[in-house]
């Protein structure tokens, strides 16, 4: 009983499919980010 459960376990994960996958055109990848220090100013 022990080992059916294992392999289904182990089964499982690789009979999902690509159903959920998304094209690299698709996604929004994040090559870059830059941020400036502002100068501190003295408020009145």
């Amino acid at each position: 009983m022990k080992r059916i459960f294992t392999l289904l376990i182990v089964i499982v994960p690789l009979l999902t499919g690509c159903w959920s996958r998304q094209e690299v055109n698709d996604v929004a990848i994040v090559l870059g980010v830059a941020l400036d220090k502002e100068k501190k100013c003295k408020q009145n």
